[in-house]
C-alpha cells in the first residue's frame, strides 16, 4: 500500500477475524497465536523482498520500538516476537526520542502529529539499507516517522512489510496480490 513513499506489503487486511487475532496477540497476552501471525508476516516479508529484487541483498531488518509502557503491560514486544518465530532477528536501530500517545483512536492528522519526531536512530546509518517491519498499517504515520529517522541518520528504507493493513481508500498490496 502506498502511504509512505514506498510500497508496504501486507499479508492480511485488518478487519473482523484478523483484527480479533491481532488484538488478542497484542493486547490480550495470547502469544499462542504467534505461529499463525508469524506465518502471515513471513508472507508479507517475502513479497516485500521479492519486490525489492536484487536491491534486497544485504538488507537489515528493523522494527518500530514499543513504548516502555506497552512493553511493561504486555511483557513482550509483538513484532520482534513474530520475527523470531520467522527465524529473523531485527537490528536495534531505532529508539524512542520522546513519549508518544497510543495511535489507536487518533485520526490521520493526529497520528501524523503524534508520530513526528518520536523516533531516532541509535547511531550513524550511512551506507546501511533496511527492511522495515511493523504490525498494522493504518495511515502510515508510524512508518513515515521510522523512515524519517533512518533517512536523517543516513540510512535507507528499501522495503516495508507489515502484518496487516487497514482498508483505506487506496488499493493496497498484499502478500498474495499485486
Amino acid at each position: 500500500m502506498e502511504r509512505v513513499g514506498l510500497t508496504a506489503w501486507a499479508a492480511l487486511e485488518y478487519g473482523d477475524r484478523a483484527a480479533a487475532l491481532i488484538g488478542a496477540f497484542k493486547d490480550g497476552g495470547r502469544t499462542d497465536v504467534a505461529p499463525v501471525l508469524a506465518h502471515a508476516l513471513a508472507a508479507s516479508i517475502r513479497s516485500a523482498l521479492r519486490e525489492a529484487g536484487t536491491c534486497a541483498v544485504g538488507l537489515e531488518v528493523i522494527t518500530v520500538p514499543s513504548t516502555p509502557a506497552a512493553h511493561r503491560a504486555r511483557g513482550y514486544r509483538p513484532v520482534p516476537l513474530l520475527l523470531r518465530r520467522c527465524g529473523i532477528r531485527g537490528a536495534p536501530v531505532l529508539a524512542l526520542a520522546r513519549e508518544r500517545e497510543d495511535q489507536a483512536g487518533l485520526g490521520a492528522d493526529e497520528r501524523r502529529a503524534n508520530a513526528y519526531g518520536a523516533l531516532r536512530a541509535r547511531g550513524d546509518l550511512r551506507g546501511r539499507r533496511f527492511l522495515l517491519v511493523d504490525d498494522v498499517l493504518t495511515t502510515g504515520s508510524t512508518l513515515r516517522e521510522a523512515r524519517r529517522a533512518v533517512d536523517a541518520a543516513g540510512g535507507e528504507i528499501a522495503a516495508i512489510a507489515v502484518l496487516a493493513q487497514t482498508p483505506l481508500r487506496s488499493g493496497g498490496r498484499s502478500g498474495s496480490s499485486r
